[in-house]
């Protein structure tokens, strides 16, 4: 690796989490960039599909942007910033979905009677329909506290 090439990595890694820097030193210097922006992109506050474009953006497909985020994404969570950061997130989609199903139930024991035709989505009922959000919206619950009670139990490393 020439002189210049180290030069452009060292610059590149300086902002990292130093658990980061070897990784991204074994990639080499065009790539090492480019997973630097990816860091940037993470760090951005963007949604998953806006964090896909902006990798594919590099010149990675679908698959690889979507493997390289979920990778990276793994790593950062060691730190401890970001991992508080990760930690209120969950909190609050976890707040927002226990919302949503209080709302859904209220409007599940007000509603006055059984509409007896068949919707245009397939649901027989608007009971039957808020049924099966509440349905669908506890399963996301449930996935969202284990996700949060997994990342409360990893270890924290220290650089």
């Amino acid at each position: 690796m020439s002189p210049s090439r180290w030069t452009m990595i060292k610059t590149y890694t300086a902002a990292m989490p130093k658990d980061l820097v070897p990784f991204a030193i074994a990639y080499g210097a065009k790539q090492g960039a480019e997973r630097h922006a990816v860091l940037e992109i993470l760090q951005g506050g963007h949604s998953r599909t806006k964090q896909n474009q902006l990798v594919q953006a590099l010149g990675y497909n679908k698959r690889q942007a979507n493997s390289l985020l979920i990778d990276l994404e793994g790593k950062r969570q060691s730190c401890i910033e970001c991992r508080t950061l990760h930690l209120e997130t969950l909190a609050g989609k976890i707040r927002s979905a226990q919302d949503q199903i209080k709302k859904w139930e209220h409007q599940l024991e007000d509603w006055p009677y059984p509409v007896c035709r068949v919707r245009r989505n397939g649901f027989k009922t608007i009971q039957h329909e808020l049924r099966f959000k509440i349905h669908q919206k506890r399963r996301y619950l449930i996935h969202q506290q284990r996700r949060l009670e997994a990342l409360q139990q990893a270890p924290i490393e220290i650089n």
